[in-house]
C-alpha cells in the first residue's frame, strides 16, 4: 500500500481557485464576522455526536484531517470479520479508495507486527480512526481496546504523568527500524488511544485545543457525517475570503459508491455551489490519470468521466457536491491526495 501525502491547499487546480476567488469576492465588505446558525449549530454537536464529527475531539485544530470507519466499511463491502489486514484494507482501498491510517508509517501493513512488539497496539486494533498530520507533527487516534493500558505499559513501561514515552520529543532516530523510529507520546483519553509525536500535540489534545472548537471544521465534518461517510479528509484553507474548509468523503448505497465533496467559506455559498456544480460538470483535472503509479501524461481528464453530478446543497456557509462514481470509485481519492479534487 503506498503512502498518499495529503497536497496542501495551494495545489488546487487554477480554475477552482479563480472560481473560490470569485464567488468569496461576491459577499466581501459585508463585515460580518459572527459565525453562520450552520457552523454554530455544528459545532455544538462535536462533543455529543458520534462520526466524524466525534473525532474531532482527539485531533488539534489547524491542520488537514482524515478520518475512516473500517468497521462501517468492512460491513458496506460484505468483507467477513476475522480475517487479515490484506483481506480488509485491500479491498477497501482498491474499491472505496478508502484511506488508510498515514501517521507513524501504519499504512503499511507488513509493519503490523513489529509495530505491535514496540507499543503494544497496531492497525489491528484500530475500527475508526482520526489523524492529522498534514502540516505539523503526526496524531493519530482511535477507540482503545479494553486491554489498551496493560498493553502500552507492557511495551513501554509505565506512563509519566499519564502518557507513554519513546524517542525524543518530537525526533526521528534514522538509526532505528521504521516500526520504532518514531518519537510518540501516547495517552488514554476518553475511551480513546491519542499517539502524537510531540508533547505539544498532546497537550493540545488534553486541553481541549482541538478541532472541535473550529466551527467550520465541525461543519464540514458533521456535513459530511449526515451522509454517513465511510472514509473523508477535510483540509482547512486560508485564503484570505476563502478561510474555511474544503473536504470530500465517500459512501455506499444500493447503487455503489457516492462521493460527497464539501466546502465551508466565509463567502458567498449560493455562488460557491453553482460555480462548484459548473466545475464538476465542465472542469477538467491538470494531469492524467491519478490512478497511474507514474503518470506522464500532461493533458488533463475532465471530472465527468470520474462521476456525475446527482446534487448540489447550500446549508448556510456550507456547500455539498454529491457525485456518483462513473469508473473506478477510488478515483476520488487519489485525486484528493494529488491536490485535483478541487
Amino acid at each position: 500500500m503506498t503512502r498518499r501525502a495529503l497536497a496542501p491547499i495551494t495545489a488546487m487546480p487554477i480554475a477552482l481557485a479563480a472560481m473560490l476567488l470569485l464567488a468569496g469576492c461576491a459577499s466581501a465588505g459585508s463585515g460580518e464576522d459572527e459565525p453562520t446558525a450552520a457552523a454554530s449549530d455544528a459545532a455544538g454537536t462535536a462533543a455529543r455526536g458520534s462520526g466524524f464529527v466525534h473525532e474531532l475531539a482527539f485531533v488539534p485544530a489547524g491542520d488537514d484531517i482524515s478520518y475512516g470507519d473500517i468497521e462501517a466499511a468492512q460491513a458496506a463491502l460484505g468483507i467477513e470479520e476475522g480475517g487479515t489486514l490484506e483481506d480488509i484494507y485491500r479491498p477497501l482501498e482498491t474499491e472505496l479508495g478508502f484511506i488508510t491510517p498515514q501517521s507513524f508509517s501504519w499504512y503499511k501493513l507488513d509493519l503490523a507486527g513489529e509495530v505491535a512488539k514496540v507499543l503494544g497496539l497496531s492497525l489491528v486494533d484500530v475500527e475508526r480512526f482520526v489523524e492529522t498530520g498534514g502540516r505539523s507533527e503526526a496524531v493519530l487516534a482511535f477507540e482503545a481496546p479494553g486491554d489498551a493500558a496493560e498493553r502500552l505499559t507492557e511495551a513501554l513501561g509505565e506512563p509519566v504523568d499519564g502518557a507513554w514515552m519513546r524517542g525524543d520529543d518530537g525526533a526521528i532516530d534514522l538509526g532505528l527500524g521504521e516500526a520504532e523510529m518514531y518519537s510518540q507520546r501516547i495517552a488514554l483519553i476518553d475511551d480513546q488511544v491519542v499517539i502524537t509525536s510531540s508533547e505539544r500535540q498532546l497537550q493540545m489534545v488534553l486541553d481541549g485545543t482541538t478541532a472541535s472548537t473550529d466551527e467550520q471544521a465541525v461543519a464540514a465534518a458533521q456535513a459530511l457525517d449526515e451522509r454517513g461517510v465511510l472514509s473523508a479528509a477535510i483540509h482547512p484553507t486560508e485564503e484570505g475570503s476563502l478561510a474555511g474548509y474544503l473536504g470530500a468523503g465517500l459512501t455506499k448505497d444500493a447503487d455503489g459508491a457516492l462521493v460527497h465533496i464539501v466546502a465551508v467559506t466565509d463567502g458567498d455559498a449560493e455562488a460557491l455551489g453553482e460555480s462548484m456544480r459548473e466545475f464538476y460538470e465542465q472542469g477538467a483535472t491538470l494531469q492524467g490519470d491519478p490512478l497511474a503509479e507514474l503518470s506522464d501524461e500532461l493533458e488533463g481528464t475532465p471530472y465527468s468521466e470520474y462521476f456525475t453530478v446527482e446534487n448540489v446543497t447550500v446549508d448556510g456557509d456550507t456547500v455539498v457536491v454529491d457525485a456518483r462514481p462513473v469508473g473506478d470509485p477510488a478515483a476520488w481519492s487519489a485525486l484528493l491526495f494529488r491536490g485535483e479534487l478541487w
